[in-house]
C-alpha cells in the first residue's frame, strides 16, 4: 500500500490524495505493528504526511480525515480531531472513511447514539467494510442494543471469518442477552484462530461465573495472578469476577490493570460487565470515563 501511495505521490505531487493515502498506510501500520510499544518513527510519518496532504489542497476531505486521525492517536488532541473529522465531512458528506473515523472517536468518549449513527452512515456508503461493521458491533454492544450488536458482528465474520475483535464482541452480546451456550461456543472458536488459549478460557470462565458456576469461579480465581497487567484477558479475569458476584477479589483484579491508550480506559469503563457495580463507590475510579 506505501508502495502504492509513493507511487501516486511520484506521479501527481500537488494532489492531496497520494499524501492522504500515504498518512492512512502508516496509520493502519502503526496500528498492527505497535500494538504493545509506541513507534516514534511511523507515527511520526503518518503526521507529516498528513499535513502535506491537507497543505497541498486544503479543501481535500480525504486529507482532513487523516490529519484528524493522525492528531487523535499522535497527537492526543481529541478537541482538534473532532473539529478536524467535522470539517472532512463538511467538504464531502459521502466520505465513508470519515464517517467511520469519527465515529471511533464518539465511540471513545461515551457517544454510543452518535457514534452509532456515524457507523451506520459509513457502512450505508461502503457496505462491504469489515471494519465498519466490527466497530458498529461495537457501539451497538456498549449502547446495551445487544440484538443488534449480534447482527452487526455476523455481518462482520460473512465478510472476515477470522477477525478476532468482532467474535469476541459476538460472545459477549450473546452472554448479555442470556444466550449462554452460544457464547461458549463463540468463546471457543477464538482458539481456532490463533488466539491465547487462555484468552479464550477466561471469557469461557466468564460465562459460567455470571451462572455461580462454582467450576467457573475457581477457574477465575486461580488466573488472577497468572496474567500480565496490561492483558486484555487481565481485564476479562476482573470482569469475570464481577459477573460472579466476587467484588473483593475483583477489585483486587483491577487495581494492577494497565491500559494502553485512553480508548482501552474509556471502553473498558463502557462495558456492560461493569453495570452490577457502577453505582459501588469502590469501583468508581473504573466505571467513570
Amino acid at each position: 500500500s506505501i508502495g502504492y501511495f509513493n507511487e501516486v505521490v511520484k506521479r501527481e505531487p500537488r494532489s492531496a490524495l497520494g499524501y492522504a493515502g500515504l498518512a492512512d498506510a502508516y496509520t493502519e501500520l502503526h496500528d498492527y505493528q505497535c500494538d504493545e510499544r509506541p513507534c516514534p518513527p511511523i507515527a511520526a510519518a503518518a503526521t507529516r504526511y498528513a499535513r502535506e496532504a491537507v497543505a497541498r489542497e486544503p479543501a481535500s476531505a480525504a486529507a482532513h480525515t487523516s490529519l484528524a486521525m493522525t492528531t487523535r492517536l499522535f497527537g492526543h488532541d481529541d478537541a482538534l480531531a473532532d473539529a478536524e473529522f467535522r470539517r472532512a465531512i463538511g467538504l464531502d458528506p459521502s466520505d465513508a472513511l470519515a464517517h467511520e473515523w469519527y465515529g471511533n472517536l464518539l465511540l471513545s468518549r461515551g457517544e454510543t447514539r452518535r457514534a452509532r449513527l456515524e457507523l451506520e452512515r459509513a457502512v450505508s456508503l461502503q457496505p462491504v467494510a469489515t471494519a465498519t461493521y466490527g466497530w458498529l458491533a461495537r457501539a451497538a454492544y456498549y449502547d446495551r442494543r445487544f440484538a443488534d450488536a449480534i447482527a452487526y458482528a455476523h455481518e462482520a465474520l460473512a465478510l472476515d471469518p477470522h477477525r478476532v475483535e468482532s467474535r469476541v464482541v459476538l460472545g459477549l452480546a450473546l452472554e448479555q442477552s442470556g444466550d449462554a451456550v452460544h457464547a461458549v461456543d463463540t468463546f471457543r472458536t477464538l482458539k481456532q484462530l490463533g488466539g491465547e488459549p487462555q484468552d479464550a478460557d477466561v471469557l469461557i470462565a466468564g460465562v459460567g461465573a455470571r451462572s455461580h458456576d462454582a467450576r467457573s469461579i475457581a477457574s477465575l480465581q486461580r488466573t488472577v495472578a497468572q496474567d500480565g497487567p496490561n492483558r486484555y484477558a487481565a481485564r476479562d479475569l476482573a470482569l469475570g469476577l464481577v459477573a460472579a458476584g466476587d467484588y473483593e477479589r475483583a477489585l483486587a483484579a483491577m487495581r494492577p490493570l494497565r491500559f494502553r491508550t485512553s480508548t482501552d480506559r474509556a471502553f473498558f469503563a463502557l462495558d456492560p460487565r461493569l453495570d452490577a457495580v457502577r453505582n459501588d463507590p469502590r469501583f468508581r475510579a473504573w466505571t467513570t470515563m
